[in-house]
């Protein structure tokens, strides 16, 4: 789902079984290298998750 900007919204899109979103909850629009920070730290916590 595109353009979720409330934890209200998240829910009701997860209620529906909507497990990809993106929009200002998330994070607002960031410079190329900040992007790519957020996206390794995100990968990281997500193979810590997987993993134990």
């Amino acid at each position: 789902a595109e353009g979720v900007e409330t934890t209200g919204q998240l829910e009701l899109l997860r209620s529906f079984g909507c497990n990809q979103v993106q929009g200002y909850l998330i994070s607002r629009p960031l410079p190329m290298e900040q992007l790519l920070t957020y996206l390794r730290l995100e990968a990281s916590q997500a193979d810590a998750s997987q993993s134990g």
